[in-house]
């Protein structure tokens, strides 16, 4: 052991975690530029661990209320989250005291934790080595560079996986949420509701949570430019909030989102909520399944997906019968980009453009089929088949048995 080193009666492991949370809030609160101080020393047999950051000296902190889950200075400010309540939980579970202060641009963090063997019942000590500290006023000084990067992207986004969009500004908050889920859904992060709008329109995905009061555009802004939007109208929306009052909600759902529910919240429950507006979605896209005809009003949700459904119906009965007609053309008629559409068809109907132009393609036919006299290969060129087999296969895929036999049985 080092000059430097003394022996200590502590926790590494709630140590590690109360420096963990101290420095990725300091992180994300420093200005660009700023320095943060990271000091640790023994004081009257406690060990002394001070973290201090500077921030604008304009930002007033309640150092009263800075340990309160979800705190946050003003509605348009950055919330804390669960961090700095889990810290000051850690602390006293370690028989210690945490107070913040801030003296003009400088926020500190003091923590004092009792170096002494007695504080402990006999329970609560593990026959393990002594652990070591540094001593003699350790100080560890950080520069901080606040350049906006967003590395919340995947890089190997995959279209055809579900996907779930989180927007919220505390990344504490945002984790947790993103840990829930991660094994069912490729997840994108969002830091406000002006990125959410922007990643939510790019990429599509099958549900967005977002947070209500954030910087730049809050939740209710982005639930409303959502709904209105065609690409992203389908999209299920949960806002979260800490306000609890029924005026509250009924702002919330009046923008169109489609739940509401209170911080903090029950991961169990949020959970629940997701399955079943996922499943919602799935009842739509097998009705579409099961209908020749489609039919915009018993599929849509809003009247924006509606408008949507009459135009790609539009597209589809004008160019149908047309063999070159494909998701290229398709998408370019919607003006949207091919994932846009792709994304789009498959969460309102459960198909591609390319198996929805199939199987559109083929229901027609199956109305040919049984209202006119043309014969079979008649029916499969003039909804843009060149090949016979092909056209067999493909209705046999979507009505189970061959045209032939579809006939026959509508004979029957």
């Amino acid at each position: 052991m080092s000059e430097n080193e003394k022996q200590g009666w502590f926790d590494p492991d709630i140590v590690q975690k109360i420096l963990s949370n101290l420095l990725s809030n300091a992180i994300k609160y420093t200005t660009s530029g700023g320095t943060i101080i990271v000091s640790l020393n023994e004081h009257h047999k406690n060990i002394h661990i001070k973290v201090q950051n500077q921030i604008a000296e304009t930002k007033k902190i309640n150092t009263e209320k800075i340990f309160n889950r979800f705190y946050r200075g003003s509605e348009t400010e950055q919330g804390t989250g669960i961090g700095l309540a889990l810290v000051k939980e850690l602390v006293e579970l370690h028989r210690g005291n945490i107070q913040a202060i801030q003296q003009n641009d400088e926020l500190s963090f003091d923590i004092l934790l009792p170096n002494r063997q007695e504080v402990y019942g006999k329970d609560e000590i593990m026959n393990e080595p002594m652990r070591t500290f540094l001593s003699e006023k350790a100080v560890h000084v950080v520069e901080v560079d606040s350049s906006p990067v967003n590395k919340n992207i995947p890089n190997d986004i995959d279209e055809n996986e579900s996907m779930l969009l989180i927007v919220e500004d505390n990344i504490d908050l945002a984790m947790l949420i993103s840990d829930q889920f991660k094994n069912h859904y490729q997840i994108l992060i969002a830091s406000d509701g002006e990125e959410g709008i922007r990643l939510a329109t790019e990429y599509l995905p099958d549900l967005v949570i977002s947070d209500i009061m954030m910087p730049r555009k809050d939740g209710i802004e982005l639930a409303k430019t959502l709904k209105k939007d065609e690409r992203t109208s389908h999209i299920p929306i949960i806002l979260l909030t800490a306000k609890m009052d029924d005026a509250d909600r009924l702002q919330g759902l009046d923008t169109g989102a489609d739940d509401y529910v209170v911080k903090p919240f029950n991961k169990e429950i949020l959970a629940i909520r997701v399955d079943k507006l996922i499943a919602q979605r799935d009842k739509l896209r097998q009705k579409y399944m099961q209908e020749v005809v489609l039919h915009p009003k018993e599929i849509a949700i809003t009247s924006v997906d509606e408008k949507f459904l009459q135009r790609i119906q539009t597209i589809i009965d004008h160019h149908l019968t047309n063999c070159k007609f494909n998701a290229e053309v398709f998408s370019k008629e919607m003006n949207m980009s091919r994932m846009q559409l792709h994304r789009k068809l498959k969460a309102l109907l459960g198909v591609t453009a390319t198996e929805f132009i199939k199987t559109e393609r083929i229901k027609i036919a199956a109305q040919l089929l049984t209202e006119s006299k043309v014969n079979i290969s008649e029916v499969g060129y003039a909804v843009g088949f060149n090949d016979l087999s092909y056209f067999t296969r493909c209705f046999k895929e979507v009505f189970g048995v061959s045209p032939k036999a579809y006939v026959n049985e509508k004979i029957d």
